[in-house]
């Protein structure tokens, strides 16, 4: 039983893949202002699962948030790669964009396509 478990071939689907690091929370979080740092994380974190699920029940786009990090992930349709790609893209340049002029949050993070 066991040996067929390991053997078995494991299917994965074709994703566009974002992921996005918060960088300087810790620090942040070090300072006199600790809460109102986290309270501006918890508005922004709050405001990307908001946008997020409106986006996703248009475009069937996933968002997980964990600790200080976003993967988004868009399951690959040939046919229009190119305006899911320019949609992810997007997103992510308006939460780079609100996280850093609106909170003085810096991000760092990438995009690839690919199996998950």
């Amino acid at each position: 039983m066991i040996k067929y478990i390991l053997n078995r071939e494991k299917k994965f689907d074709k994703y566009i893949i974002a992921y996005i690091d918060f960088l300087g929370i810790k620090q942040k979080m070090n300072t006199n202002a600790s809460y109102e740092s986290l309270q501006i994380l918890k508005f922004l974190l709050w405001g990307i699962q908001r946008t997020a699920s409106y986006i996703s029940s248009i475009n069937e786009i996933d968002i997980k948030i964990f600790s200080d990090n976003i993967v988004i992930a868009q399951k690959v349709n040939e046919g229009r790669i190119s305006d899911q790609i320019i949609s992810i893209i997007n997103l992510v340049s308006a939460i780079q964009f609100h996280a850093l002029m609106q909170f003085d949050f810096w991000l760092r993070g990438g995009i690839i396509i690919g199996e998950l």
